[in-house]
């Protein structure tokens, strides 16, 4: 006879699976037992330390500094290349004894590491998956030019993790800013026709951040705009910049008066007639705070964890709570989190690549070689701050059921049984990573296997470690 007792703790025993799937990365051996006591509150709690979101590695190095490093590099290798009568492979062999790496793929591929280190190792994994939504949101793309590889990471870590659960308004100013976003959408090349560089030398606008600040960033493509809007915004945003190689600062935002088109537009009914700068950041603000930006950050942020929109007046509860509290993203998570709908057992998500390889370290407690890692984001399909538009990766259920997927992680999790240090109880080892999700087929499958390293396969395969 089922009790209303053991009703509730069935309850509870699903409630820490979906803490530890839905709104994390996957369990650590132990975290589910943890937070089996009052899932909710685990997770709520994790929102109690904002500043936990910050990632501040000393080996990774300042914005100003990595930029003078990287044109430093670059200018030793071109006298180098001149003076070389090398080609080919032999000159790049002897261009890196010189020279040493290179700054562009070393950095990259430090910041990626590091930030992979901390989404396995963090007991606020929520945080993680925060600044990991926001920074697709607001995406660059790393193979898009020099300055943008250069700086991917950091964008993340100055532009994202700061804001992650404050105010919209101030995530959206930093990365207009940033000199990642302004020369991944090209506004740096920008110039207003009738402002005094346009005038000598017939430069012209370039619609692009304009374009995808209202349509990718803040309205969404239904929100309410028009092509008119796109071009008076693109007039308010000329002179945005940052300062290059023979700077002071470089990579520093530099407002250029010199390529600001005058005047006053209009943007959405309104007219800006603020000088310079002050005109962007007064239309940055008002965008922010428009019920269309609202409804569609709700919509983008449930379809991220739950992976559809149900039913109902979920949306229009979270756009409310937005408005209400001046585009706060720490109380709109809060409410994401409270909302009963997220709270239902269907799992109906397959976890993105980069989820499931973090969601295998952080299970599994192995240490793969960086070069592994770094191979595996590759052939999985999804590297690092290398999105394929400035939509974005896909956020719907089946987005990553390829064809030859599945075996790409079926590779990984053999190489990984490899070299993890199995427990030798393994029923218990699948009980304890999965929860009330270690359902009797995943269950038999692991007592039948040949080895705990098969035992360790068919455990990252199944689907409760495959779904969230």
């Amino acid at each position: 006879m089922t009790t209303d007792s053991s009703r509730d703790d069935a309850s509870r025993d699903m409630d820490a699976v979906v803490a530890t799937r839905r709104f994390g990365y996957g369990a650590q051996p132990g975290e589910i037992a943890a937070r089996a006591t009052d899932p909710r509150a685990s997770v709520l709690a994790e929102l109690e330390h904002p500043d936990a979101a910050l990632l501040d590695d000393a080996d990774l190095p300042d914005r100003s500094a990595v930029m003078r490093r990287f044109f430093d590099y670059r200018d030793e290798r071109k006298a180098f290349r001149a003076s070389t009568q090398l080609k080919g492979a032999e000159r790049g062999e002897a261009e890196r004894e010189q020279l040493g790496p290179n700054p562009l793929q070393e950095i990259y591929r430090a910041e990626v590491l590091a930030r992979i280190r901390r989404a396995t190792a963090t007991a606020r994994p929520l945080l993680e998956r925060l600044v990991a939504f926001w920074s697709n949101h607001l995406c660059i793309a790393a193979n898009a030019g020099q300055v943008v590889r250069l700086l991917a990471g950091q964008f993340e870590r100055e532009v994202i993790r700061p804001h992650v659960l404050g105010r919209f308004e101030d995530m959206l100013v930093a990365a207009m800013r940033h000199p990642a976003m302004l020369s991944y959408l090209d506004n740096d090349r920008s110039v207003g026709p009738n402002s005094r560089a346009g005038q000598r030398t017939g430069k012209s606008l370039n619609e692009n951040l304009a374009r995808e600040i209202l349509e990718l960033h803040t309205l969404g493509v239904d929100g309410g705009y028009s092509q008119a809007d796109v071009t008076d915004f693109a007039r308010v945003l000329t002179g945005w910049g940052f300062e290059g190689a023979k700077g002071d600062r470089p990579g520093a935002f530099l407002f250029r008066p010199a390529r600001h088109e005058p005047g006053a537009p209009t943007v959405l009914g309104r007219v800006y007639g603020q000088a310079g700068e002050a005109k962007g950041l007064a239309v940055l603000r008002d965008l922010a705070h428009h019920p269309s930006t609202a409804r569609f950050l709700s919509v983008k942020l449930v379809r991220h964890f739950l992976g559809r929109v149900p039913a109902g007046d979920l949306v229009d509860r979270l756009a409310g709570v937005y408005l209400g509290s001046g585009g706060d993203l720490g109380a709109l998570t809060r409410a994401l989190v409270a909302a009963p709908e997220l709270w239902r057992p269907e799992r109906p998500v397959l976890t993105a690549p980069y989820d499931f390889l973090v969601a295998t370290l952080r299970a599994s407690g192995a240490v793969p070689k960086d070069r592994q890692i770094l191979r595996m984001l590759e052939v999985f399909g999804q590297p690092t701050w290398v999105p394929p538009s400035p939509a974005g990766w896909p956020d719907e259920a089946e987005a990553w059921l390829a064809p030859g997927a599945l075996l790409e992680r079926l590779d990984w999790a053999e190489m990984m049984a490899g070299i993890v240090d199995l427990p030798d109880d393994m029923d218990a080892y699948g009980r304890d990573i999965l929860g009330a999700a270690y359902d009797p087929d995943t269950r038999l499958a692991l007592r039948r296997a040949e080895s705990r390293r098969q035992a360790f396969v068919m455990l990252v395969m199944s689907p409760g470690f495959q779904r969230r």
